[in-house]
């Protein structure tokens, strides 16, 4: 298919078969298309280029996020297909999926610590050597000598 082959919006499809659905469930599946189109928006500018090319530009704090982004949806869509597919009940499934969430928001906490890490200030280490030396009466090289260095 060639990306200048326009795809059909999603929501026109919903929209023809809405008498389908329960009357209940029709709104919440408009809602839901409606999301996912302007997910698909959102994501544009990803998955607009090949996805090398797209994480090639992007730090690795950035290519973390995203790495993120992809378990967390793999997570969630793997958990709507278990309630889908009446597989919820199956205890071993539902305890594997609470093991992968938990590891997803350990390294999810880990990322937030690098991040944190990334934007605190840095400490100018010599200044800091001169406020010590300074506080301890500790005289320098350049004061025992009475003047400059240079």
């Amino acid at each position: 298919m060639d990306s200048e082959d326009v795809k059909p919006d999603l929501g026109e499809e919903v929209l023809t078969s809405v008498h389908d659905f329960p009357p209940g469930m029709a709104p919440k599946m408009l809602n839901l298309v409606k999301v996912l189109n302007d997910l698909e928006k959102d994501l544009q500018s990803l998955i607009s280029q090949p996805y090398h090319e797209v994480l090639s530009k992007l730090s690795p704090l950035e290519r973390a996020k995203v790495g993120m982004m992809e378990i967390y949806t793999i997570n969630s869509l793997f958990w709507v297909l278990m309630k889908a597919s009446g597989e919820g009940s199956d205890n071993t499934m539902r305890e594997d999926w609470k093991v992968e969430m938990g590891r997803l928001k350990e390294t999810q906490a880990r990322l937030s610590e690098v991040e944190a890490r990334a934007h605190r200030s840095q400490v100018d280490t010599e200044a800091a050597a001169r406020f010590i030396q300074h506080g301890l009466g500790i005289k320098s090289k350049r004061q025992r000598t009475g003047g400059d260095d240079s």
